[in-house]
């Protein structure tokens, strides 16, 4: 029987150790590499212990490891009684590194069931990498007992002997894809992100764009984050966390698409009882207008509205949209409008030629439908001009209705004689004849006036020399009083009719 021990340069042959035939081999110790947690970057400790250790004259021990997961470093808390034992590390190699123990003694050596012979002292690198015991290499050899007779002891099968060990790898393993909406809008709310659960993690690392804010599951592998009106694109990240530290983090890309404003545009001063259109961008989904009770929506072409506004006061129209992202503004835009009244027709009054209006300001004054320049106060003296005078008021923009129609007569200016200017018949279904009289060649306009003082008839370059006749027709016309005036060079003339059928 050969009992070979291999160390660095060296091989120890214990040959022909003849024992008598009757003494038989016995089994040898239980050996055990025991199990160690560490971080990576950590010094894993694995005590070796033997139970039925009796009678034992020399040991080789071979335990294998890959050197891409794990480096050596030393060993630890040797047994007094192997306290000759050597131990050394040999690179096999590119991913086989083997721990070779040998120890000999001159005297049968006991150690009691569960007794640590060493610790072995590992870096660890990467994974969770096996230190195994080789019974197989050099027929055997490398994994020996010697019993008090220097007979090797029985340790096969193998697994009935030895227990490797196993470095578990507590560092958190790389986070995997984060799941969740990557497009949306700022001001979202209630978004949920996800990632699949990490090896070892206790808690998770998450980071946001900034805006978001994770308003559930923070520290879980699960989030609901709210994105703020201002939120900015940027990347979701999570990595899984412990004793260890962070491991490696995924992320996940969010575009944030900001908000849109809406633009405005039409009237902001109107007057009261009027329409105005207003417009904001086309090409958009959604529309949604909307005014204040002051004003009423006639008709909408979808990117604009006409408003009829009913009331004075500030009023207000207001819009918002989806545009071509999907979002829409948090508020709708708005635009005021500030709709005035309608002023009320004023009261002119006469007092010889000086004619006054009710309204303290923003007066116009008109002769016969036409605006006299610069005669904007409150008061207008008459200079000239017989005839039908009134004032229009003008305030913020907004005209009133005429005022009542005075009519004046000029010192000075000439008139018809009753005689010379006649109308025929009186009552009359609005055919009438006019008749006149001149002494001298003369051109006349006639005018006729409804009771409001507003033109409904006028015939221009009326030739009149000696007697005058002309037939009016001014049917269809409804009943009542009208005046019919007729205007020389230097006469002028006021007749009433009476029209009842």
């Amino acid at each position: 029987m050969k009992l070979k021990i291999i160390l660095p340069g060296l091989i120890f042959v214990l040959l022909n150790l003849l024992q008598p035939e009757s003494v038989s081999a016995r089994n040898a110790p239980f050996t055990t590499a025991g199990s160690s947690s560490v971080c990576p970057g950590g010094t894993a400790i694995v005590p070796v212990t033997v139970s039925n250790f009796s009678f034992v004259k020399a040991i080789t021990l071979r335990l294998d490891f890959d050197p891409t997961q794990m480096s050596y470093v030393e060993f630890t808390n040797l047994n007094p009684l192997l306290s000759d034992a050597a131990v050394q590390c040999i690179n096999v190699g590119p991913n086989l590194s083997k721990i070779i123990v040998f120890w000999t003694s001159f005297t049968s050596s006991f150690l009691p069931d569960g007794a640590v012979m060493m610790n072995l002292n590992f870096k660890l690198t990467t994974g969770s990498p096996n230190l195994i015991f080789n019974n197989s290499s050099n027929s055997g050899g490398d994994c020996e007992y010697a019993d008090e007779n220097m007979q090797a002891m029985i340790d096969t099968p193998t697994d009935t002997y030895y227990f490797n060990s196993t470095i578990t790898n507590l560092g958190v393993t790389p986070a995997g894809p984060v799941a969740g909406v990557s497009t949306l809008c700022a001001g979202s709310s209630n978004v949920p992100y996800t990632v699949a659960p990490i090896a070892n993690a206790t808690s998770y690392l998450w980071t946001l764009p900034a805006g978001g804010t994770i308003v559930a599951g923070d520290n879980t592998n699960s989030i609901v984050v709210d994105y703020s009106n201002s939120s900015a694109s940027g990347d979701i990240t999570v990595a899984g966390t412990n004793i260890c530290g962070p491991g490696t983090s995924s992320s996940l890309a969010i575009t944030v698409n900001p908000l849109p404003v809406p633009a405005l545009t039409g009237q902001s001063m109107v007057c009261e009882g009027a329409t105005g259109v207003y417009t904001t961008e086309p090409g958009m989904a959604g529309y949604i207008w909307a005014v204040s009770a002051g004003g009423t929506i006639l008709g909408s072409g979808l990117n604009n509205v006409t408003v009829s506004w009913n009331a004075a006061g500030v009023q207000s129209v207001s819009v918002n949209y989806t545009n071509a992202n999907g979002c829409s503004s948090s508020s709708p835009s708005i635009l005021n409008v500030t709709v005035s009244p309608i002023p009320n027709a004023a009261v002119v009054t006469a007092v010889g030629a000086v004619l006054t209006s009710s309204a303290p300001s923003g007066n116009q004054w008109y002769y016969e439908g036409n605006l006299i320049p610069g005669a904007t106060g409150q008061t207008y003296t008459v200079t000239s001009n017989t005839g039908y005078y009134w004032c229009l008021v003008t305030l913020n923009g907004c005209s009133s209705p005429i005022s009542n129609k005075v009519w004046v007569v000029i010192t000075g200016q000439n008139e018809l004689t009753d005689n010379s200017f006649r109308i025929y018949p009186i009552p009359n279904d609005g055919r009438f004849t006019l008749s006149l009289t001149t002494s001298v060649p003369e051109s006349f306009c006639m005018v006729v006036y409804n009771q409001l003082g507003e033109k409904i008839f006028e015939l221009n370059n009326l030739q009149a020399n000696g007697i005058f006749e002309k037939q009016i027709d001014l049917r269809p016309i409804t009943k009542g009083i009208y005046s019919v005036v007729l205007t020389g060079k230097t006469n002028k003339v006021v007749r009433k009719i009476l029209i009842d059928r």
